[in-house]
C-alpha cells in the first residue's frame, strides 16, 4: 500500500462461486478543507480455476454493482483484460462509494472506496491503488 496506508484488520479467506479468494481492508487520513476524514479502501481478490469462470464472475459481480442505488459508471484507465468503475449511493453508511471491478487473467479483483470525498482528488488515488493491484496480480500469474 502506498505511504500512509494502514490494514485495520486481518485478511479474510474464503471461497465463492468456485473461486479461492482473500478479503483485507485498510485506511487512511484524508485532509479536506483543513478536517481529517478516513477513508477506507477494502480490496477482496479471487483467483478463478480458469479465465472463463473469472469473466463470468466480473459480469455477476458488476451487474449486482450497477444496480446499487444511484450507481453512475466512471473512467478508469486500461486495467487487466476487463474492468469497470462505479460510484454510488451506500444508504446504510449514507455516503458514495467508488467501487473498481478488475479482471486479470483469472485473478478478480473487487476494491471499495470509501466515503469518496467531495474534491476531485480522490480519483487519483483511486485509479493509483485499482493500477497497484492490478499490477500485482499480474505479476503473480506471470511468476
Amino acid at each position: 500500500m502506498p505511504f500512509g496506508w494502514e490494514r485495520s484488520h486481518s485478511p479474510e479467506a474464503g471461497e465463492d462461486n468456485g473461486c479461492s479468494g482473500a478479503q483485507a481492508r485498510f485506511n487512511t487520513n484524508n485532509w479536506n478543507d483543513g478536517s481529517t476524514k478516513t477513508v477506507w479502501a477494502e480490496f477482496t481478490v479471487r483467483s478463478c480455476p480458469s479465465a472463463a469462470l473469472a469473466a463470468k464472475s466480473f459480469e455477476e459481480t458488476r451487474s449486482g454493482i450497477a444496480n446499487n442505488n444511484k450507481a453512475r459508471e466512471i473512467s478508469l484507465p486500461q486495467l487487466g483484460d476487463q474492468r469497470t468503475a462505479i460510484t454510488h449511493y451506500n444508504i446504510d453508511l449514507d455516503e458514495t462509494t467508488a467501487v473498481a471491478l478488475l479482471r486479470v487473467g483469472t485473478v478478480l479483483v473487487e476494491m471499495e472506496y470509501q466515503p469518496v470525498p467531495d474534491d476531485s482528488a480522490w480519483s487519483r488515488e483511486f485509479e493509483q491503488l485499482a493500477s497497484m493491484v492490478a499490477t500485482r496480480a499480474q505479476q503473480v500469474q506471470s511468476a
